[in-house]
């Protein structure tokens, strides 16, 4: 987009934003209380200046000093906007206050865009109610159990990949996540790379994600009037974007349900999550196709993130690898690979799952709620319709909680007596009735790869795609979740004996 066209996106985003500002503004009720502090809006767009950075998770966190408080606030086109920094503030509003602040946020491309099925997304009602119970029942930790055969199957075909192109190894890891949803969801063996029906998913999200950026999007998500703009409008640039959307939208939800449809009419005995609602029925077909997709979506970003952030922790912290390998050697041996029944006997390896979490926590921000009725709290008037986003980097690298929280040290969740502690929350998994249905699954993914690959492998330093050692991480935002900057590590066998584990894993067609 040129300067040209940026002019005319903003010009004309500017007129009618005012026109919405002051139709708003002239609708509100008067003020009831004191809102929580926060830089002083400016005319018409109110902070939405202050929204434009990277690391907004970071930015919050400088604010506790400059406002003396924990919970600001910021205002869009009249709507109030909540950051919580202290986990106190955020269990006593969101979980403690659940009744009030249940509900999420409508956001205008995400509707526009046909991501109204997304069940994490959808506000707090009658079918939102409905789907939820379909992902309790099937993800609750008590049946979680049934996909660990799943799990190990496509754990054990990173494994091999890894071991016949370790420099690929990013590619491996990213297709892991997608590939066991899709078996669990659509009964679908996904390819170890350049899958299609994975291609298509991932487009689908990462173009609504990446035009979210978009001045003519960020305009309509600030001020959703305009969506009422004729295409012709200078500044209604988004109508194209919306289309495009919405049709990999589709696609994600009808490709692959597809795929099931076509299976039974085959005669295919493979279980699904899709097939099992398709033939009891306990759903209609649109529920059908947005549990699924948002299983998809939801399951497998941040177990993504997780797994990029392991492999940057241990080959940054070569010391930490040596003591956990250490640790599965004398518990497991070397005549095997770990199992999911290993977990409790390997407090080293999930104190390393327990800090990467909190070092680098895959939703720094999490998903937003939003408050169904006007609130008070601390003495801060917190209105109806306001949007409260936790801030879980604050929390995770809360000093009075951590101590050097910038650093990676698996040996704070040990107590006196050189047991665990207690301090086994995953915050990025959310609070409250919006808590992840998918979080069980979604750990025990990540622990299994962590500690096979562990037991297989060494990760060596890493370095950036120009050769540099790199001394600390270095983080980008894509999407609500946390990732790195491209790196690179070396990945060998620790053995002959770890190799040949690690090929007398089963074979299977696929990933």
């Amino acid at each position: 987009m040129d300067f040209r066209q940026n002019y005319w996106t903003f010009a004309g985003a500017t007129v009618f934003s005012y026109i919405a500002y002051r139709f708003l503004t002239s609708r509100r009720r008067s003020v009831k209380g004191v809102f929580p502090p926060g830089p002083k809006p400016l005319p018409v767009i109110g902070n939405v200046l202050d929204l434009i950075t990277a690391e907004p998770w970071l930015m919050y966190m400088r604010w506790e000093e400059k406002y003396q408080s924990k919970i600001f606030s910021l205002t869009v086109a009249g709507t109030r906007l909540v950051i919580l920094n202290s986990l106190e503030d955020v269990v006593e509003l969101l979980e403690k206050r659940a009744g009030i602040y249940s509900d999420r946020p409508r956001i205008p491309l995400v509707e526009m865009a046909g991501w109204t099925f997304n069940t994490g997304l959808m506000p707090h009602n009658e079918r939102w109610k409905q789907e939820r119970r379909v992902f309790q029942q099937t993800f609750k930790r008590e049946s979680v159990a049934q996909f660990q055969p799943t799990q190990s199957t496509k754990v054990h075909a990173m494994l091999r990949q890894l071991l016949a192109d370790p420099e690929n190894f990013a590619a491996y890891y990213k297709t892991l996540p997608a590939a066991i949803i899709l078996d669990i969801t659509y009964g679908y063996d996904a390819q170890p790379k350049d899958d299609r029906i994975i291609h298509i998913v991932e487009r689908a999200i990462q173009r609504l994600i990446e035009n979210g950026a978009n001045p003519s999007v960020a305009a309509l998500n600030a001020f959703p009037v305009i969506r009422h703009l004729p295409r012709w409008f200078p500044g209604a640039g988004f109508h194209k974007i919306v289309d495009e959307c919405r049709e990999y939208t589709k696609e994600m939800l009808n490709i692959p349900f597809e795929y099931v449809r076509t299976s039974m009419r085959e005669g295919s005995k493979k279980e699904s999550l899709v097939r099992s609602l398709l033939e009891t029925g306990i759903v209609g077909e649109e529920s059908v196709k947005g549990i699924a997709g948002t299983a998809f979506g939801a399951g497998t970003d941040t177990v993504l993130s997780a797994l990029e952030c392991f492999f940057f922790a241990m080959a940054l912290h070569p010391e930490k690898q040596q003591k956990a390998q250490a640790e599965i050697d004398r518990v497991i041996g070397s005549d095997r690979l770990p199992t999911f029944g290993d977990r409790d006997s390997l407090p080293y390896v999930e104190a390393i799952y327990r800090e990467m979490l909190r070092w680098l926590p895959p939703l720094p921000m999490t998903v937003p709620h939003a408050a169904q009725e006007e609130d008070f709290y601390q003495g801060y008037y917190i209105p109806k319709e306001s949007i409260i986003f936790p801030n879980v980097w604050a929390i995770t690298h809360d000093k009075t909680r951590y101590k050097n929280p910038e650093s990676f040290i698996p040996e704070r969740f040990f107590d006196g007596d050189g047991k665990l502690n207690d301090d086994s929350r995953v915050f990025g998994f959310g609070f409250g009735r919006r808590l992840c249905p998918g979080q069980y699954l979604a750990s025990a993914t990540v622990w299994l790869s962590m500690v096979t690959v562990l037991a297989a492998f060494d990760i060596g330093l890493p370095y950036d795609l120009d050769g540099n050692l790199i001394r600390t991480q270095q983080i980008c935002m894509k999407a609500d979740a946390l990732h790195l900057n491209p790196y690179k590590c070396s990945i060998t066998p620790r053995s002959d004996n770890a190799r040949k584990l690690v090929e007398a894993t089963e074979y299977t067609a696929g990933y």
